[in-house]
């Protein structure tokens, strides 16, 4: 089972860019994570002050921010998106997007404008569980204690 410790920021960012979390749910959470670090990174201090602007939340509304560029920078294996299809699949199968909402997603960030639900579907059911054990992790009660190295600078 892959807990996420090396790779956090990574999935962190696939979500975010998906924009899969509630944005007071995400402050709420970093807030919380803050007050149990010694020097929290930088990347969580910075999702703590991100300003909501809509019930959910995506990167794409901040462009090229202080949050997407220190979350690139804890990404270990220079990829900064991780699970990002997984996490769209999760939204369709919670009904909040549907199949032309997910396609015009992954066409804004990707090159793929035309890609069709059958090309993108295997991944995103690859994906899918991924992004699910990543939301668990993320959402233990003993996170911190566990994973401390995530948070402290």
């Amino acid at each position: 089972m892959n807990d996420f410790s090396n790779n956090f920021c990574c999935y962190l960012s696939g979500a975010l860019d998906s924009g899969y979390f509630c944005c007071k749910e995400l402050v709420d959470w970093a807030d919380r994570k803050i007050l149990q670090c010694e020097v929290p990174k930088i990347w969580l201090v910075n999702l703590s002050l991100v300003k909501c602007t809509g019930c959910f939340y995506s990167l794409e509304e901040e462009g090229d921010s202080d949050l997407r560029a220190s979350l690139n920078k804890e990404c270990l294996n220079g990829c900064s998106d991780e699970g990002y299809e997984g996490f769209l699949f999760l939204k369709y199968l919670e009904g909040r997007v549907d199949e032309a909402g997910v396609l015009s997603s992954y066409g804004e960030k990707t090159t793929f404008d035309d890609v069709a639900w059958s090309d993108l579907l295997p991944e995103m059911k690859r994906q899918g569980p991924l992004a699910e054990n990543f939301l668990k992790f993320m959402r233990r009660d003993d996170l911190y204690e566990v994973a401390p190295e995530i948070f402290n600078a």
